[in-house]
């Protein structure tokens, strides 16, 4: 179902985000969209009714209300700093945790009041962790090869 609407988006991947030039592509884009968000609990629209989308979804006020919603945060967490990373700093020779954890607002406004708070305390968990791991001398080197060549700091 989201094959065709990503295909029509990104074509051939060497690229991100593309400019639609018609009303079909922009209606494969949307379709796309809309399907992904319905059927994955990691964004945050997931849990809003929409009836384009064709499918009931949760409609709770916060993601982490239940046993399942905090791992869904965090895969949402992980999901965002990715989408980050491809948009924004996929141009950067310098990897820095602290520049994946310091997101701007735009992408934190599509969360409830109660799953934003989890999701920049969550960051800032995080952010102490990777300050910790790589203040050990010599840690930072583990993650050496990983990056493309790239220097990864805090």
């Amino acid at each position: 179902m989201e094959a065709l609407g990503y295909a029509v988006m990104f074509g051939d991947g060497s690229v991100g985000f593309r400019k639609l030039e018609t009303l079909e592509e922009q209606t494969e884009w949307d379709l796309a969209l809309k399907h992904h968000y319905a059927h994955n609990c990691h964004h945050p629209e997931y849990f809003r009714k929409d009836p384009q989308v064709g499918v009931v979804q949760d409609s709770r006020e916060s993601m982490e209300s239940d046993s399942d919603g905090s791992l869904c945060l965090d895969e949402s967490i992980l999901d965002m700093m990715a989408a980050r990373g491809e948009r924004e700093l996929k141009h950067d020779n310098v990897i820095s945790i602290q520049k994946l954890l310091d997101m701007p607002a735009q992408y934190l406004r599509r969360y409830t009041d109660a799953d934003r708070k989890y999701v920049t305390h969550t960051m800032a968990a995080w952010s102490e962790k990777a300050r910790n791991f790589l203040s050990v001398e010599g840690y930072e080197h583990l993650l050496d090869g990983l990056f493309d060549g790239r220097l990864v700091v805090y």
